[in-house]
């Protein structure tokens, strides 16, 4: 990736602050319902915590913590959820935005690989009411979807598998549709379970969704239902015509990038950097009581793309001589 322009002046501090305290809690629930912090029933308890992890404790086997004030450190390393980390991208490729956001947009810009936010924490140095730097560290090395330490069970939703056409290799013309699916072998549920003596805590967690920003400024967010259809070339209906069909989820970028197809576009950034996320529903209980929702939670990944304004999508080859 490469790094993208700044905009004009301002306080990043106001937007991390917001998104760090919950003052901006009805912006973000545009972005995504809000799981349910901690939920507690026949000896357990069940949470989510960062990036798609739910922790899930019999309880008993260790003491609570006692001492302290419980103040904050004035400074200190904030780790951002995946709905936290999707605003950020959004306030980033909006035009009025603040150059204290230059940092986490060269973060974003010098990422190679799109598939490192998958595997990565993004994190911000809050101090004394302001953020002054951003960074990817990474998360805890665990290939497994469910873990069991002791009597604590951590479930680990999956990064998102996504499939896009025009891949995302290719330039995409603007303003045509991109194709967003998952692949039936990643939209299944998940389920894990923690046993002692009579207690069976159980978690359960089923894709229900999709959500897509293209990056592009003014640009909307794209919800869908399922797992989106992929782009079939061999259809006879039209592309189009695929678009519009049920199930099919797509996004569209409305601008061209600089440098896209010879073009010079000066303030451009030579792509736009957006998001995907596949959102999970998630559950728990202690067998055989009811279930209990812990909300709705995403998993991002990020989305590079080189948008191109192409005079005429058909091409006619000529004649044979």
């Amino acid at each position: 990736m490469s790094a993208r322009p700044r905009g004009p002046a301002g306080a990043v501090a106001l937007v991390v602050l917001a998104l760090v305290t919950g003052v901006a809690a009805e912006v973000c629930s545009v972005l995504t319902a809000a799981p349910v912090a901690a939920e507690q029933s026949g000896g357990a308890t069940s949470r989510v915590v960062g990036r798609g992890d739910i922790v899930t404790t019999l309880l008993g086997w260790h003491r609570p913590t006692r001492g302290g004030s419980g103040d904050a450190a004035a400074c200190r390393w904030i780790t951002f959820d995946d709905a936290q980390t999707e605003f950020l991208v959004a306030m980033a490729a909006a035009e009025s935005v603040r150059p204290e956001l230059g940092p986490l947009i060269d973060l974003l810009g010098a990422i190679e690989d799109p598939d490192t936010l998958a595997h990565a924490d993004v994190q911000g140095w809050y101090c004394n009411g302001t953020t002054q730097a951003f960074q990817l560290v990474p998360r805890a090395a665990s290939a497994d979807v469910a873990t069991n330490l002791a009597r604590r069970m951590i479930t680990r939703l999956p990064p998102p598998q996504i499939v896009l056409s025009p891949p995302e290799a290719s330039a995409v013309p603007v303003s045509q549709p991109v194709f967003i699916s998952v692949p039936a072998h990643a939209w299944r549920p998940i389920t894990a379970e923690l046993t002692d003596g009579a207690i069976v805590a159980e978690v359960r967690a089923t894709p229900v969704g999709l959500r897509a920003f293209p990056g592009v400024p003014d640009a909307e967010v794209v919800t869908c239902e399922g797992p989106g259809r992929p782009f079939d070339p061999d259809s006879p209906s039209p592309v189009e015509a695929q678009a519009r069909a049920p199930g099919a989820c797509i996004v569209r970028h409305g601008a061209a990038t600089h440098g896209a197809g010879g073009r010079q576009l000066p303030g451009r950034p030579s792509s736009w950097i957006g998001t995907v996320t596949v959102l999970w529903s998630a559950e728990w209980r202690v067998a055989p009581g009811p279930w209990r929702s812990l909300g709705t939670i995403p998993r991002t990944r990020l989305v590079e793309r080189v948008v191109a304004e192409l005079s005429t999508s058909i091409e006619v080859a000529a004649p044979p001589s």
